[in-house]
């Protein structure tokens, strides 16, 4: 169980502690929960962002996003002596294989070297019908996940989740209005000001309403009483909402985000964000990712 912070004035629950490379505590497992690739452009090079989860003997764990940067992912292609057969095999003898190396960004150029054909966009579409190449289907991604796995004798840990609600004003501009965060140990309501003016004399009076309401409204269900803390903040615009809540959610560093209806959920995060002028990554990604990757 991590220790519970502040954010802003309000404690917090976070899912792991933020990773220190100069930790004095003992590690003894090293979980690779995600890896997303990013090809190479002219932005960036050839990049995976691996998160990994550090466990140590005393029970804690700590998230790190590590970039990878021109990572060589194998790939087999059969030599030129054996290549006596027109239809995919399921295997090949690795002496009748050449390994390569290579980024996945350089993958086709490499097999076509191999292979001594030209890397005309023919020949690339077809690459992956050619009887000669193996591993070709396996993304990088799944190369590294794989090894990190078998590093640390196929550990892996339950996957920590948190949960967004989203409502929405359907009158006027469509401002989103209410956020709920829940997750195991806690809630949190952020709603806009607005919703009660003229209906309570202070923000104690209104925050002390959503709380009566809320437990008045919701079933006593086991789920709900393990969210035994229970805040409320209030914000002056949408915009200032959001903000608060990726920002609490960051701060948490969950392995999931669930929504109550994820398609129109994220797409209207996103059209709010876009209404005011601002580019929805540098709000909804991790903070600690690059601004060149935010794509």
């Amino acid at each position: 169980m991590t220790t519970p912070i502040l954010y802003n004035k309000y404690e917090i629950i976070p899912c792991y502690e933020p990773y220190d490379k100069d930790t004095k505590k003992i590690e003894i497992h090293k979980e690779c929960k995600f890896v997303r690739y990013l090809p190479k452009s002219d932005r960036n090079e050839d990049t995976h962002l691996a998160v990994l989860v550090h466990h140590y003997e005393d029970g804690t764990a700590s998230k790190e996003l590590k970039i990878i940067k021109d990572y060589k992912r194998p790939i087999w292609v059969t030599k030129k002596i054996n290549r006596n057969y027109k239809d995919k095999k399921e295997f090949e003898h690795i002496d009748k294989l050449q390994f390569i190396p290579t980024t996945q960004s350089d993958m086709d150029n490499e097999i076509c070297r191999a292979l001594e054909i030209q890397p005309s966009p023919y020949n690339l579409r077809t690459l992956k019908d050619s009887p000669y190449i193996y591993g070709y289907d396996v993304p990088s991604t799944a190369f590294i996940s794989y090894f990190y796995k078998k590093a640390d004798n196929d550990f892996i840990s339950p996957y920590k989740v948190v949960n967004l609600d989203i409502e929405n004003d359907i009158d006027g501009e469509g401002e989103i209005t209410i956020i709920t965060l829940s997750t195991l140990g806690f809630r949190h309501t952020a709603a806009l000001r607005r919703l009660y003016t003229g209906l309570y004399d202070n923000d104690e009076d209104i925050i002390s309403a959503i709380k009566k309401k809320s437990k008045e409204s919701l079933p006593d269900t086991k789920a709900l009483r393990a969210c035994e803390k229970y805040d409320v903040s209030l914000h002056k615009n949408d915009l200032e909402l959001i903000k608060f809540i990726y920002g609490m959610v960051h701060k948490m560093m969950p392995d999931f985000i669930t929504y109550h209806n994820m398609v129109y959920d994220i797409s209207k995060i996103i059209e709010r964000l876009d209404k005011h002028g601002i580019y929805s990554a540098n709000i909804l990604a991790d903070p600690s990712i690059p601004k060149n990757l935010k794509k």
